[in-house]
């Protein structure tokens, strides 16, 4: 053993035993530097950077339990490590206290050591050097070691050579060890801070790290619970730390502070001001700017080191530690900026925090979902200002992770029971990437509405504000369809991506607080229409009243008056307020609404009548003005421009605004308001650089702010508040559309097989789409002159010669008569001068296969009643047309050919296919016997089974 000592007194201690074993010990070392010494394995090393524990660790090497095991070898600091040490041939090396340049002349040898096994200790070096060692000393069963190194004196450092022989060493065994000797006053630290995760973790290293407690006392409080300690007497304090410390906390503690701080106590203040001149450390600037980065960063492993960093650099206390970390953090589980960065694994770990901290368990719980959880602080920019300014309004907010929508998480559910009353989604794609149907069955189990906060990737908040466009058109994808796909709504742009002033290379979303309360109002109102009773909500129906007037009420295919008399029955047998009187059947709702119409500003009378009729409301121009200006200037300055200062000609009579309105209960009817004079409505339909007139926007205004709806319906294809001026996909907040629904939920029932206007009332109209079906379709069938045509074709086929002239004569004349060379490009001039030959060929591949294509064409049959399915005749016709021209080609490969053509096998089979569809649906027959019966077939067709199947 290499033993250095560099004063008398160490000189006096060593006895013949030590000089022996320093004789042997270096004879060993020699071996070891020139490379020829095998070793036993059991050499342990240490190479000391301070003189800490030099004396001691000598003297524990020579006691006779240490000195008949293995060898020691010690560098002091003022040693020099031979450049040809073979660090292979120790099993334990302990490396305390080496700058950046030493260890890294020693990197090759170490990282072959380590590769031949040896363990690899360092203490107290620098966050480069960290990576030398190849043990954790912070494990439970290695803590001890740092326990005694940190103590010091000859005791601890025998038990400290011992814990290293048996967990490295194979020495001692069983031996059971005791606590360190305490040969150390502690430091007495006080925090008193607001955050409630940075005491989280204190109080855990308080309760788990020995380590720590053996050399500090650590208090922890928030700053009422210190300003109701009443503290008298703070001066047995060595540090006091406060952080967050309001106006209402500080002058209770200000005293005892200063007579603290006059007495020799170091205090430090992060982000509170110092208005009683209490601090006594510099946390601003270097070195002690350090501090602040434990605390915002958080973490266990950051207040732990915020400890160690306290004692070593304001008290002198002997103990490592490393710089701020940012925050690690699971991907998933629940957050809260409060207690951020602990991540609570459940609902019922989060719920039991929660409860102390603002949970009402009676008011909505709104759900957030963002694809990963992450460890700085400044990517939950958008997700903190979401949930802050959601539990203004009073809400509870659960924020997770799209594990929801991947497995059996208890983060929205507890026990079985879903807790969330509505979803925002601000993850990007499909909720469930690798299965999105599995994701879509998770959100069926919530069975809440899910908004989507949409996050630009491609566009900051500034670009946002003077756009037209909304959403960068690369950001649909996957901030708009596949959510779409997933059966998310209303996608509300709340953030845009932009570059972090500090660090230009990493960027975030900084949110756009009017589109984030926006969002938050549109969520709250969906949530609560999901926890109101039937019998207290009020709904408002708008229906289309195109170009005003008394014959242009309806839908597309959809016939509205029969279809809210049901709806009304369905309402009332829900619970909904109807009213008491009956309920109007179709022609009655039909004389309702020509009562209660918009009407042309040219037809004053025809407006009298209407007020007089009673089904209208009255809006005073001042109570309209009291919400009109509240709008951007920019908005009211385009409506005047075009319209005029309030209330303009439209729709006004006596000073008022005309809404008219039928009302059953709580469920009014309106009109569409009128996107301008009338006279050219069918020109402005569309048009989306055309600012509402002030009586739509009252009418808005009144359904949303007096009458007060608690949700809107736009009732069939299609209304003109989603086609108003504003941005294409992710509509401002005051852009028109957005002004009309404000925060009240839309749904809209619309026309199935319209998908491309549908999508503008998704996306610009904030809708819920409820599709309906288009009327019975069937084949359009030919009528008068073309049946004639038909006909006669038929009889020229089958005519003998001396009638074939007038049918050829007769045919031309209807040819030319109905215009027929418009589409098939042959004149009846032409047809005259074919050969007999030219002329049946024309006909049989021209005319005729014309016609019965004209014939087979689908159309649909009358209007629509919402909610009721297709029965009897029209039932067989939409199957019909549902099977297409398949379904007629497997029945003429069945029928008999023996005698007529394929046109006429095809309307044979055409009227086949007719009774096949009623015996199955109309008669119930099975489809075996059906096809016994129509077709003469001894057994089925499996083509045919297949398409009735």
């Amino acid at each position: 053993m290499q033993v250095k000592t560099g004063n008398a007194e160490s000189r006096n201690m060593a006895n013949a035993k030590i000089r022996t074993r320093t004789v042997l010990t270096v004879i060993i070392l020699a071996l070891a530097i020139v490379g020829t010494a095998s070793g036993d394995g059991d050499e342990t090393l240490f190479i000391l950077g301070t003189g800490v524990n030099e004396a001691a660790l000598k003297s524990a090497s020579v006691t006779d339990m240490i000195a008949a095991e293995p060898t020691v070898t010690i560098f002091t600091k003022n040693d020099t490590v031979p450049e040809s040490l073979n660090f292979s041939n120790y099993r334990v090396i302990f490396i305390e206290s080496q700058n950046e340049a030493m260890v890294g002349r020693w990197d090759t040898d170490l990282t072959a050591a380590k590769e031949n096994g040896t363990t690899v200790i360092g203490y107290n070096l620098s966050p480069a050097n960290a990576a030398v060692q190849n043990v954790d000393l912070k494990s439970e069963n290695l803590a001890a070691i740092e326990r005694y190194w940190i103590e010091g004196g000859e005791e601890n450092m025998k038990h400290f050579l011992m814990t290293i022989g048996e967990n490295f060493c194979g020495r001692w065994s069983g031996v059971n060890l005791p606590d360190p000797v305490m040969m150390h006053p502690k430091v007495n630290i006080t925090y008193i801070i607001n955050s409630d995760p940075n005491r989280y973790y204190l109080n855990k290293i308080i309760d788990e790290r020995t380590v720590i407690t053996d050399r500090f006392n650590v208090r922890v409080m928030s700053g009422s619970d210190a300003a109701d300690a009443n503290f008298t007497d703070l001066s047995d304090q060595d540090v006091i730390m406060l952080y967050m410390i309001g106006a209402n906390e500080l002058p209770h503690l200000k005293d005892a502070l200063i007579d603290a701080k006059n007495g020799g106590t170091e205090i430090g203040l992060i982000a509170v001001t110092d208005v009683y001149g209490i601090a006594t450390i510099d946390m601003e600037n270097p070195p002690h700017s350090a501090v602040a980065d434990y605390n915002y960063n958080g973490g266990y492993e950051n207040m732990e080191n915020w400890i160690r960093y306290i004692g070593a650099t304001l008290k002198g206390v002997y103990i490592e530690y490393a710089p701020a970390t940012p925050p690690t953090v699971p991907q998933h589980g629940i957050y809260h900026p409060d207690v951020f960065p602990r991540i609570f694994d459940n609902s019922t770990e989060y719920l039991k925090w929660y409860s102390d901290h603002g949970y009402d368990a009676s008011a909505p719980t709104i759900g957030i979902v963002r694809n990963k959880l992450d460890d700085d602080r400044i990517y939950y920019k958008t997700d903190d200002a979401i949930i802050r300014e959601l539990e203004s309004k009073g809400c509870n907010v659960i924020h997770t992770t799209n594990q929801v929508c991947q497995g059996d998480e208890d983060c929205f559910t507890r026990d079985g029971v879903v807790l969330v009353d509505a979803i925002i989604s601000l993850n990007a794609f499909y909720l469930n990437y690798r299965d999105q149907e599995k994701g879509v069955s998770y959100l069926k189990k919530f069975n809440v509405p899910v908004l989507k906060g949409v996050t630009d990737y491609y566009s900051t908040p500034d670009e946002f504000n003077t756009s037209t466009r909304g959403l960068n058109l690369m950001s649909i994808p996957f901030q708009v369809t596949q959510p779409e796909i997933d059966g998310c709504i209303d996608y509300i742009w709340v953030a845009g991506k932009v570059k972090d002033p500090d660090n230009p290379e990493r960027t975030y979303y900084e949110p756009l607080m009017p589109q984030v309360e926006w969002l938050c109002n549109r969520t709250i109102n969906w949530a609560e229409l999901g926890r109101t009773e039937n019998s207290d909500k009020k709904i408002a129906i708008l229906y289309y009243n195109h170009e005003g007037g008394k014959n242009n009420i309806g839908a597309s295919y959809l016939d509205i008056a029969p279809s809210f008399t049901l709806l009304l029955e369905a309402m009332g047998a829900e619970g909904y307020d109807i009213g008491s009187g009956e309920i109007p059947n179709g022609s009655e709702f039909i004389d309702l609404f020509i009562e209660s119409r918009n009407i042309g500003s040219w037809a004053p009378g025809a407006l009298r009548e209407v007020v007089n009729s009673g089904n209208i409301t009255l809006v005073p121009v001042d109570t309209y003005l009291s919400w009109y200006n509240t709008l951007p200037d920019s908005v009211r300055e385009e409506v005047e421009a075009r319209w005029g200062e309030p209330p303009g000609e439209i729709m006004v009579y006596d000073g008022k605004f005309v809404i008219p309105t039928v009302q059953f209960g709580d469920v009014i009817f309106v009109p569409q308001p009128t996107r301008g004079g009338l006279s050219d409505e069918s020109a402005i339909y569309h048009d989306k650089t055309l600012p509402p007139t002030h009586q739509y926007l009252a009418a808005y205004f009144w359904i949303n702010q007096v009458f007060d709806a608690d949700a809107m319906i736009h009732f069939g294809t299609h209304v003109t508040q989603e086609w108003l001026p504003g941005n294409e996909v992710g509509l401002w907040r005051y852009d028109y559309p957005a002004i009309m629904v404000a925060d009240t939920p839309v749904v809209y029932p619309y026309i199935m097989d319209n998908v491309g206007e549908g999508t503008q009332a998704k996306r610009r109209g904030n809708a819920v789409i409820i599709d309906h079906l288009t009327p019975p379709i069937v084949a359009a069938g030919i009528y008068d002159e073309l049946s004639e045509l038909h006909d006669k074709i038929h009889d020229y086929e089958s005519a003998d010669e001396t009638m074939k002239g007038p049918y050829r004569s007769t045919i031309i004349d209807l040819y030319d008569s109905l215009t027929l060379k418009d589409d098939l490009h042959v004149t009846a001039e032409q047809m005259n001068n074919m050969t007999r030959d030219e002329f049946e060929s024309f006909l049989e591949t021209g005319v005729h296969d014309y016609l019965h294509e004209l014939q087979s064409t689908l159309m649909p049959l009358g209007l629509h009643i919402f909610g009721t399915a297709p029965a009897d005749a029209k039932l067989v016709c939409m199957v019909r047309s549902m099977l297409r021209k398949d379904f007629a080609d497997h029945i003429v490969n069945v029928i008999p050919h023996d005698t007529g053509d394929l046109h006429d096998w095809g309307d044979a089979a055409d009227i086949h296919a007719n009774n096949l569809l009623n015996e199955t649906l109309l008669n119930g027959t099975d489809v075996a016997t059906a096809q016994t019966r129509v077709l003469n077939l001894t057994a089925p067709d499996p083509d045919i089974t297949a398409d009735l199947d």
